[in-house]
């Protein structure tokens, strides 16, 4: 006889895979004889979840199923600058795709909008305008209050969104980020309803400044500027895009992240960008002809001296 007889391993435990015809929309899906409900995510192979799990992961899966049925509004807090209000209705017009994914059980195409959400939306955009005002504002600020709130907002949504398909990641992220015992005990975020004015305008406005983006990049390839803040810009538009540019104000600076921009009226777009001759800022990196001003803070410029030592700035767009 063996003196050390080998323990035989478990039998794991079986996921059955299917194929059915691709889903109509609005049909709803099929379930299999042993209970289990049918979840389609690219329209033709399904996986059963329920069938032949031990009994916690049928309860997974039953919270799962809560988190689509059930949609209740969550409390919302306003978010006061217009780059953050966009960002929120950004939020509510993908959810309304994402919830109407999810009912015919697609979840594919979820994945898809939620990483280009992620690198496009928020990555190269709303989160590289926000950082100017989450660094340098001042921490009580109603400008640094309104971000997080929004960053907030998106957090919450974002975990909902995809705890479906990234379930165990949700769950960890949800162990420190929420306040109930589960995510799948959630229901989803209460955006209000998206404003396609509000989103057109801001769609503009990311297409001019990616034109502007490329005639930087151009002068930083010549060596000429280091980032982006180095530069300035003198911009001649049409009227049509010279009014939506200009209803951002003196924040215009902060969308392009650029230390300067000169706006005038045009027959067409044109864009001028050349370096700056000011002197840069320690704290907040933007070039200002102010910067030393304040002799008992001769390295920073008036906007940070007011953000630490004064009444702070105001931000009403970005």
């Amino acid at each position: 006889r063996d003196p050390h007889p080998r323990v035989q391993p478990a039998q794991p435990q079986l996921v059955v895979l299917r194929k059915i015809p691709r889903a109509v929309a609005g049909a709803r899906p099929a379930r299999d004889p042993a209970g289990g409900r049918v979840l389609a995510p690219q329209g033709r192979a399904t996986r059963v979840l329920r069938s032949g799990l031990p009994a916690a992961g049928r309860r997974r899966c039953v919270k799962a199923e809560k988190l689509f049925r059930h949609r209740s509004p969550t409390r919302k807090s306003p978010a006061s600058c217009r780059t953050s209000t966009r960002a929120l209705s950004r939020a509510a017009s993908l959810q309304a795709d994402i919830l109407a994914h999810f009912e015919v059980y697609e979840f594919h195409p979820v994945v898809a909008k939620l990483q280009i959400y992620c690198s496009e939306d928020l990555g190269s955009f709303y989160l590289d305008i926000l950082k100017d005002r989450l660094y340098t504002t001042a921490p009580k600020s109603l400008a640094r209050r309104s971000a997080q709130t929004a960053l907030y907002r998106i957090t919450h949504g974002m975990l909902r969104w995809m705890a479906p398909f990234l379930s165990f990641t949700a769950e960890e992220a949800w162990s420190s980020f929420g306040s109930s015992e589960s995510i799948f005990m959630e229901t989803f975020s209460d955006f209000g309803a998206a404003d396609p004015a509000l989103l057109a305008k801001w769609a503009r406005i990311r297409e001019i400044r990616d034109l502007v983006n490329k005639d930087i990049e151009n002068l930083r390839t010549a060596g000429q500027v280091g980032a982006s803040l180095q530069a300035e810009i003198s911009l001649q538009a049409p009227a049509a895009d010279h009014a939506v540019l200009a209803s951002l104000g003196a924040d215009i600076k902060f969308v392009f992240i650029t230390s300067k921009v000169s706006l005038q009226v045009g027959e067409q777009l044109a864009v001028q960008v050349t370096a700056s001759q000011a002197t840069k800022c320690d704290r907040c990196w933007h070039y200002a002809d102010d910067v030393g001003q304040d002799t008992a803070h001769p390295t920073i410029c008036g906007r940070c001296v007011s953000n630490l030592h004064g009444a702070g700035e105001t931000r009403h767009i970005a």
